[in-house]
């Protein structure tokens, strides 16, 4: 390897030793270090590393095994930090990535056999996997740390709700004592508890997918095996499919959820004249479409293709909770109403 791809290498590989660094100590800038330090290595010193080797064409097999070391590294580190940063893509390059390097060892083992000069090609491989396997420890450690922060967050979450549903418990025990005001508060709780219902029907169904256990069995929250937790594929099979272009309309795809909420909040407006409330709900039930990196996306592949379980079962308990407060105002209006009306 000449001396100018070894400078680009070693470079390149100062950046990710700071930034990773900054990672575990949680200091500012370390994502923009290993972004630098990868791109440095992927466009710079791989190509530099493929170029070299077929200028200096040992044979045919060591120019192959050459190009398929460089390409192989590319994925392999693109994935990795993919992997490490959450964006989607990741677990592709991973996949094409590891196949390659088996193509590659198999190379590499014919040329061993054959060729006397091969320890360059030991070296880059030992190289690629120590970066690997560096890559793959520290991003398993961050997505601890990325889920660990969502389950903190769902905590809070389940929290309000369970609250919430307490208070809309003991006002529709206090609506029930009046008869006249029986048909008004029932429809807006069968109307939320059937909306209930299904965002967890929903839940069961990544869970039982997710855990291979009915959730009657264990809750998904006592699920604290980052494989599981970090699990895309499930979640997103279930509600997206494999097109994120043309989402799945099934009974319980994030389509039909969409659907369903847009209807509820639609009823739950036409329960209620007061426009504070209407407004609300508006907020509460916003499904337009996103626009990222000059991409327009729609609010169901947004939050959940390519999401981890635990990201999904958070926005799950979310809306949830939107359920529950627009239950919950519905509720107090109707109980105000009463009593102004009993006052007057």
């Amino acid at each position: 390897m000449d001396k100018a791809t070894r400078i680009i290498g070693y470079i390149g590989l100062i950046p990710l030793l700071i930034g990773s660094l900054f990672k575990i100590q949680h200091w500012p800038g370390a994502g923009l270090l290993i972004v630098l330090s990868v791109s440095l290595l992927v466009v710079a010193f791989m190509p530099m590393y493929i170029v070299h080797r077929i200028i200096k064409r040992t044979s045919t097999l060591g120019m192959i095994e050459g190009i398929m070391l460089g390409v192989t590294g590319m994925f392999v580190l693109l994935g990795m930090l993919f992997k490490i940063q959450h964006w989607p893509g990741g677990g592709v390059m991973m996949i094409v990535g590891n196949t390659m390097l088996a193509f590659t060892l198999g190379i590499m083992i014919v040329r061993a056999i054959e060729a006397k000069e091969y320890k360059q090609s030991w070296s880059m491989l030992g190289f690629m996997f120590a970066v690997a396997l560096v890559f793959f420890g520290w991003s398993l450690n961050w997505s601890r740390d990325f889920l660990v922060s969502i389950q903190h967050n769902d905590a809070l979450i389940q929290r309000n709700e369970d609250a919430m549903m307490q208070s809309n418990a003991a006002l529709r025990s206090l609506l029930d004592r009046n008869d006249s005001l029986q048909a008004e508060w029932k429809e807006v709780s069968q109307h939320s508890e059937a909306m209930q219902d299904y965002i967890q029907d929903i839940q069961n169904l990544i869970i039982t997918g997710c855990l291979g256990q009915s959730p009657s069995i264990e809750s998904y929250a006592s699920a604290s095996d980052v494989w599981a937790q970090d699990n895309y594929d499930i979640p997103t099979q279930i509600l997206i499919g494999y097109d994120p272009a043309s989402p799945i309309e099934d009974e319980y795809s994030a389509y039909s959820l969409r659907v369903k909420l847009t209807e509820y909040a639609s009823t739950m407006k036409g329960l209620t004249t007061d426009l504070e409330t209407q407004t609300m709900i508006d907020s509460l039930y916003s499904f337009q479409d996103h626009t990222s990196n000059g991409m327009v996306y729609s609010w169901e592949v947004m939050h959940f293709y390519h999401a981890s379980f635990a990201s999904v079962m958070q926005t799950l308990n979310t809306l949830q909770l939107g359920v529950a407060m627009t239950e919950n105002r519905l509720l107090h209006q109707t109980l105000e109403t009463h009593l102004k009306t009993t006052v007057d």
